[in-house]
């Protein structure tokens, strides 16, 4: 019985730690903090009736003084912010940034109360569509093993409508999708949803810039297998004045496909055109390559360039 009393004591002795921790953490009505506000803009459709889009700025974040009772709740999940740019006019505008502020939450000081940026012509540009692989322990194709790699097959479309301010859209190299190469099969192909990212030729995103169609965009995805074969090439179109002297030794190339058509391919077949050269010596001519249905160049370009000697014919 005695023991019992204790075992209660203790027990209520915790309870009452723990509320108070909670009451102190949770719950304290005088707490302040700073905290990083995303910006975003509003009424953008408005804009877009007159051809206008709003360029965003670099940096969408203001800081924000803050006091209340779920003040740490806040800095777990953070605050909003906007911008009515419904006003707006090309070129450049100032308007009032808009806290969203939850109940037992007050704004002590905003850093920043107004958003500098410009607004541009809208438009409209088809991109390319381009699918990175990740997952498994992979990034792209270089964590593939020796036999088999995560291949793209198709995408529909190949090309989709990037929208935005004139020279956000501008930016834009591809729309790129990151997929996963786990659970890929050697047998068929997997036809999969893509999530695509406006990014520019350095892979960093472009902000401000929406995909109209994303949701219907998708990709056709398969493991090939890899190969290293010869290439036969033939050299046409030499000028009646001059002929073949040497052509540079043409490096065995890798292709990628599925096994039951890449294992009976033994060499590719190249086409050399040095239709317009006129002079002897080195030349830097295009080969390209006769690659069969189903058949895929790796991680090189198709032609491919090939250094090719001329002389004076006999």
């Amino acid at each position: 019985m005695f023991e019992n009393k204790i075992f209660l004591r203790v027990f209520s002795l915790v309870v009452a730690i723990l509320i108070w921790a909670y009451v102190v953490i949770e719950v304290d009505p005088e707490k302040s903090a700073k905290v990083m506000v995303d910006v975003s803009f509003t009424n953008e459709e408005v804009l877009a009736e007159d051809d206008l889009a709003a360029l965003e700025p670099d940096n969408m974040t203001v800081t924000a003084s803050i006091n209340g009772s779920r003040v740490n709740k806040i800095r777990k999940t953070g605050l909003t912010a906007y911008v009515d740019v419904s006003s707006c006019k090309i070129g450049e505008n100032s308007r009032e940034i808009v806290v969203n502020v939850p109940d037992g939450i007050s704004i002590e000081e905003l850093y920043q109360e107004n958003l500098t940026f410009d607004v541009e012509e809208l438009v409209a540009e088809l991109k390319p569509v381009a699918v990175e692989f990740i997952g498994s322990g992979e990034e792209g194709r270089s964590g593939s093993n020796k036999d088999n790699v995560p291949w793209v097959i198709s995408t529909e479309p190949d090309e989709v409508t990037a929208a935005g301010a004139k020279s956000a859209v501008d930016k834009v190299a591809a729309v790129r999708a990151q997929v996963s190469s786990g659970g890929l099969s050697k047998d068929e192909g997997r036809w999969v949803p893509l999530t695509v990212v406006p990014v520019d030729k350095h892979g960093k995103k472009v902000s401000g810039v929406y995909i109209p169609d994303s949701e219907y965009i998708r990709a056709e995805l398969r493991l090939l297998k890899l190969r290293k074969v010869p290439v036969d090439a033939d050299v046409v179109n030499i000028e009646e004045n001059l002929e073949l002297d040497r052509a540079e030794d043409y490096e065995d190339i890798i292709i990628a496909g599925p096994e039951d058509i890449i294992d009976s391919i033994d060499s590719i077949k190249g086409t050399v055109d040095m239709k317009g050269v006129t002079e002897t010596g080195v030349s830097e001519a295009e080969m390209y390559l006769e690659l069969p249905d189903g058949i895929y160049l790796y991680e090189e370009k198709n032609p491919v360039t090939v250094k090719i000697r001329l002389k004076a014919a006999e």
